[in-house]
């Protein structure tokens, strides 16, 4: 008779994480050879691995290899949604990053008609080059030059700027404008001042089968940049020897981390740094819990799984968090046992400050609470914007300000579908500065050291006062 067993073989899955950190290993050693073998032949050229996005789908990513290598790399195609998140994620401490392949995959209908007009797919791309300057990218790259008449398949052959007949797409206007606006001011993109506010993308996380660590780091992507206008900086778990720089180090809804991450987290945060940590911390790599990091805090915890209504008061305000879907069967929080008053709490640890939510915020349905908890956690850390809106902040509009030694470069872009009036005021020089952003497009601009606009792109107008 033949029997059918469940669970045999309760901790199975985790083999998982460690065949893909296997693979990450075995991925780095073929690159260290490559790279060996490339400069014994030709020595003084870049080099560099090509990397599709979905950095954060068990695929090689550049935390890992870029010690290996000159520069990282990232080609952004089908997660538009997420480009912020794809290109931050993609940029490491230590070595420039370069989206050196990007453009726009051909869409139909059921009805086999093109979903978007020349005009979007201007749009789309100027977007995708703006992003890359966003996310402190070396430079972008456009994939390709001429359309490929020979290739059979229907979303590929779209792709080019010169279609076959020797004509130009409304796509070649972004190379264009783009060129034009860097031409003079490129040079200066030297000495940049680096963000306050480091997040860690929790890779034991993401290497596991219960892994939602892409998911808190997207969403905490677009809370902090498109919500909230705050610029940040990633490191990997695998490599945070550059923390202690930040003023605020975010782990957002970890899950599980390593034994050495954590221990490397506590060890800046008694240095004098400032944590936020949301949900479940105590799990290690291998979803054991480990009591000891919530004893380092003075705590006494249990993690449970999250209801479909959570609370989370942030001062004297309680926020509905809300975890729809499939979220009550795999996602955690950590409370203190007993508590079922949930709160974000302050605790000191060595000169440091931790600063956690029971509740994993970045899981549930609402962006409020998020900004809350973020608000709360960079007033503490005397984190200040680089500028305050006066007109125009839409969730729609990712904004920021990149500051180098000898100007400012200004970037705005637009999910919006209509056009934006926005009115700024810079925090360090106290200029206003009053334009319109495009619907679905870019607007930037660059200022001297001094607050006066030099240039702007496509020569839009800023009034600056």
């Amino acid at each position: 008779m033949n029997k059918i067993v469940f669970f045999n073989e309760p901790f199975r899955a985790l083999r998982v994480q460690d065949y893909v950190w296997f693979t990450q290993d075995m991925m780095n050693r073929w690159t260290k050879e490559m790279t060996d073998a490339i400069r014994d032949a030709a020595p003084g050229h870049l080099i560099t691995v090509g990397q599709d996005e979905g950095l954060a789908s068990q695929r090689p990513s550049p935390f890992f290899m870029e010690k290996y290598i000159d520069f990282t790399s990232n080609h952004t195609w089908w997660q538009m949604d997420d480009l912020f998140w794809d290109g931050v994620f993609a940029k490491t401490p230590n070595k420039p990053n370069l989206i050196e392949e990007t453009g726009i995959m051909y869409a139909q209908d059921a009805s086999s008609r093109p979903r978007r007009d020349e005009k979007d797919l201007r749009n789309i791309l100027e977007r995708k080059f703006a992003h890359a300057f966003i996310s402190n990218s070396a430079g972008v790259i456009y994939w390709v030059w001429d359309i490929d008449k020979n290739l059979d398949s229907l979303m590929e052959v779209n792709n080019g700027i010169v279609r076959a007949d020797g004509s130009h797409k409304l796509e070649g206007e972004v190379v264009i404008d783009f060129a034009r606006f860097l031409s003079g001011i490129s040079e200066r993109f030297a000495g940049r001042a680096l963000e306050d506010i480091t997040v860690i993308f929790p890779y034991s996380n993401n290497f596991s089968v219960r892994d939602y660590a892409d998911i808190s780091t997207r969403r905490c992507a677009r809370v902090l940049g498109y919500n909230m206008n705050t610029a940040f900086k990633a490191v990997g778990e695998n490599n945070l020897d550059s923390l202690g720089e930040e003023k605020l180090i975010i782990l957002p809804s970890p899950g599980t981390l390593s034994s050495a991450a954590w221990d490397r987290v506590l060890s800046a945060v008694h240095a004098g740094g400032t944590l936020l940590i949301t949900g479940a911390f105590s799990y290690d790599e291998y979803w054991r819990v480990d009591a000891s990091r919530a004893a380092a805090l003075g705590l006494d915890t249990q993690i449970r799984g999250v209801c479909r209504e959570e609370r989370l008061s942030v001062g004297d305000v309680a926020y509905r968090c809300a975890f729809g879907g499939n979220s009550i069967l795999w996602v955690d929080l950590e409370a203190e046992a007993g508590c079922a008053n949930h709160a974000l709490r302050t605790l000191k640890h060595g000169s440091g400050t931790v600063i956690w939510s029971p509740v994993p915020v970045e899981m549930g349905g609402n962006d409020e609470v998020i900004e809350a908890v973020y608000g709360a956690a960079m007033q503490a850390a005397g984190v200040k914007l680089d500028f305050e809106w006066i007109e125009g902040n839409d969730p729609g509009i990712l904004g920021k300000k990149l500051i180098f030694a000898s100007g400012v470069l200004y970037i705005f872009i637009s999910e919006s579908g209509r056009d934006t009036d926005a009115a700024i005021r810079d925090a360090a020089s106290g200029k206003a500065y009053r334009f319109q952003i495009p619907s679905s497009r870019a607007m930037m601009f660059w200022t001297d050291s001094n607050g006066d606009v030099v240039k702007t792109y496509r020569n839009a107008a800023v009034d600056a006062r």
